[in-house]
């Protein structure tokens, strides 16, 4: 596996939990996480 498929599954891995933060955000009125 080569340097840059690992950096593209970083850069990936990092926007989902971007994505995933910002919905949390946005529903964290409704949900139960400690934010």
């Amino acid at each position: 596996m080569g340097i840059n498929e690992i950096i593209m599954y970083i850069m990936m891995f990092f926007m989902l939990i971007a994505a995933v933060d910002r919905i949390l955000s946005q529903f964290g009125g409704f949900c139960s996480f400690p934010r």
